[in-house]
């Protein structure tokens, strides 16, 4: 996503997305169940349940 908002760049954006998720055995954004449990746990208090539909939003479809 940081390609996306930095640069603008979707293609950038898609191919990172597809090299961090398919290249290591990752779950898709859009595989969010909205437990908020990363949440609780994030240091750096990120919305990751609204980061994470926005991400799906952008790159997925």
């Amino acid at each position: 996503m940081n390609y996306l908002t930095l640069y603008s760049d979707a293609g950038a954006a898609k191919h990172q997305y597809g090299w961090l998720v398919d290249g290591h055995g990752l779950k898709p954004a859009d595989a969010c169940i909205k437990c908020g449990k990363y949440e609780e746990a994030c240091p750096q208090h990120i919305a990751i349940r609204d980061t994470l539909e926005k991400v799906s939003e952008a790159l997925l479809k």
